[in-house]
């Protein structure tokens, strides 16, 4: 039986949908609120946030670092930039001084995202016509 945690009540307690990482929440008819009793843990493990900085010092992109963890890209970014204070705890060997000094405490990332995309010609509703725009040349002066 499901205790209330503000109440201690353990009657009149039904099921009150489920939180975004999958736990099931209850609401408690006594004092009319609502809790989870087991919440699972939000985010990602942090062994999953340490391979992606692996895999980005390896020389991979922030892109394919996501494709290979099923992350999104913005997660790969903020788990680098996280990570930037910490590099030597994650085993990369120290900058060389000449390095150090044109760096001057700075970490950059460089990435390019792109999109492309192509119209599809739609059809008209009354003769099921494909209509297309057409380019028109531009006129050499």
């Amino acid at each position: 039986m499901i205790l209330c945690p503000h109440c201690q009540s353990g009657q009149r307690q039904t099921k009150h949908g489920k939180t975004r990482s999958g736990s099931q929440k209850y609401f408690c008819g006594s004092c009319r609120r609502s809790y989870t009793p087991h919440p699972k843990p939000q985010g990602r493990s942090p062994e999953v946030r340490q391979e992606a900085v692996r895999y980005s010092l390896e020389g991979l992109s922030q892109r394919k670092v996501a494709r290979l963890l099923s992350v999104a890209p913005q997660s790969v970014a903020n788990w680098l930039a996280q990570a930037g204070d910490r590099l030597q705890v994650l085993g990369v060997p120290e900058v060389p001084p000449e390095l150090a000094e044109m760096a001057d405490g700075v970490m950059e990332q460089d990435e390019v995202y792109t999109f492309c995309n192509a119209k599809r010609a739609q059809k008209n509703k009354t003769t099921g016509e494909k209509k297309t725009k057409s380019i028109r040349p531009v006129s050499s002066m």
